[in-house]
């Protein structure tokens, strides 16, 4: 690029190089470009996802690149990168504060070492259901957390849907904490995990998404904690025999953007921008709720065994994780931790 500035000015002939990837793949409609844009692209947003290219979220970026190409008839221009090919979660967040790329996607877990409060949304337990946890991020929870993270240099523009994460593993089904007992379990980098896997008798191992694959096949690890619909897109299935559904943390996936380069923007282009991101945020939802209906069958056809515990079983989990809620209150904020239990009813 030409410019030190996240937001870029190119020439004709740059744009006419970086020609946009289509979303037809993706089963969402086509939108014919213009005949001719109305100018040179003014800016460029690098959007950058740690996710592979399959994922749910990671497709749902084309959606955003395609709706704000379109309704800024050229003016901004979106280049993809998914597959972790700019780095991991971790390198993305500061990748963006610095500015060297422009957009990210990234779980509470790794945007909390921007903004410590985030933490509180992943804690083990807190979440029961889809509908309490949009209901609070959509809200005004939603938007105290944002603000913490704009003092980080970063903006949130949404939150994807990852839905619950579960145990997998290849040494026996997990139903209740004891069954964990000496297994060496992937976790994402992040104390609550950390430590509530302990709780369990588990033996967390820290490690990016993209070294699991190889981890889990080599037996450097016994097994993950993952998301359902993300299971097969990241081929899982393929190095772990049991899936247990423990439901034990939900996962949103933040969009988000760099604070300096986004109030750079024309508030028109930040507009397109939000409404982008919006179009965005819809498909990726809804893609991830289609994925999780399918996915239970598709995985016992690839032959995974599934174990679903008891409400009674779940329990033991919950009696275990909530009391280390208190061992993170000076990290997320007295208030904010408040604010989340009575939001969420605990």
């Amino acid at each position: 690029m030409r410019s030190k500035s996240t937001f870029a000015r190119v020439s004709r002939r740059e744009f006419l190089r970086g020609v946009a990837v289509g979303v037809g793949s993706l089963g969402v409609a086509s939108v014919a470009r213009p005949a001719a844009a109305a100018t040179s692209p003014e800016v460029i947003l690098r959007y950058a996802s740690p996710m592979a290219g399959s994922d749910p979220s990671s497709q749902a970026q084309r959606v955003f690149k395609q709706r704000a190409e379109q309704l800024s008839n050229g003016r901004i221009r979106v280049d993809v990168f998914a597959d972790a090919a700019l780095g991991g979660a971790p390198e993305l967040v500061e990748q963006v504060r610095a500015g060297t790329i422009t957009m990210a996607l990234g779980a509470g877990s790794w945007l909390q070492a921007a903004a410590p409060p985030f933490l509180g949304i992943t804690l083990p337990y807190l979440f029961t259901d889809r509908v309490t946890v949009f209901k609070v991020l959509d809200g005004p929870v939603g938007q105290k957390l944002s603000g913490e993270l704009e003092k980080s240099g970063l903006k949130m523009l949404g939150w994807h849907d990852s839905g619950f994460r579960h145990v997998m593993n290849n040494k026996r089904p997990v139903s209740v904490p004891a069954d964990m007992s000496g297994m060496k379990i992937r976790v994402q980098s992040n104390p609550a995990h950390l430590e509530a896997f302990k709780a369990f008798g588990a033996i967390p191992v820290a490690m990016d998404i993209k070294e699991v694959y190889s981890a889990t096949q080599q037996g450097v690890v016994d097994g993950l904690e993952y998301v359902l619909a993300a299971i097969i897109p990241n081929r899982f299935h393929e190095v772990t025999k049991y899936l247990s559904l423990t439901s034990h943390a939900f996962e949103v996936i933040g969009s988000y953007v760099n604070k300096a380069a986004w109030d750079k923007l024309p508030p028109d282009l930040q507009n397109i921008v939000l409404e982008a991101s919006k179009a965005e945020i819809a498909w990726e939802r809804q893609k991830t709720l289609e994925l999780e209906g399918q996915a239970l069958a598709d995985l016992k056809a690839k032959g995974m065994i599934i174990n679903q515990p008891t409400p009674a079983q779940i329990k033991q989990f919950v009696d275990i994780a909530r009391p280390l809620y208190s061992h993170y209150e000076n990290r997320i904020g007295k208030d904010m931790l408040a604010e989340l239990l009575k939001a969420v009813g605990a």
